[in-house]
């Protein structure tokens, strides 16, 4: 819990879990925002992974027009995961 000046509440700067529905509203664009209406929701600041969070850091891959197998498919994604490691100075990724 943070308590800072008139705020008494969670704030998620290094991430963490919301376990319930939270409603809330944008500090600088006054936007309304709905998180954790589903279930529990990980909150993961850009550029960053959160210890104990969901596997770490999250990695998009788009595949289109892909003509394989699901066994062949999974091949190709696990040489492209490697493939940035190695572009990555062999930083950890989680795979192995």
């Amino acid at each position: 819990m943070l308590k800072l000046g008139s705020f008494n509440g969670y704030a998620y700067a290094n991430g963490g879990l919301i376990s319930e529905p939270v409603m809330g509203t944008g500090l600088r664009s006054g936007a309304n925002y709905l998180f954790g209406e589903r279930g529990p929701e990980w909150v993961t600041p850009v550029g960053r992974s959160v210890a104990g969070s969901a596997g770490g850091d999250v990695y998009q891959i788009s595949v289109n027009g892909f003509v394989g197998s699901e066994d062949q498919l999974a091949t190709k994604i696990q040489q492209m995961l490697r493939a940035k490691k190695k572009h990555q100075g062999n930083q950890p990724l989680g795979l192995d």
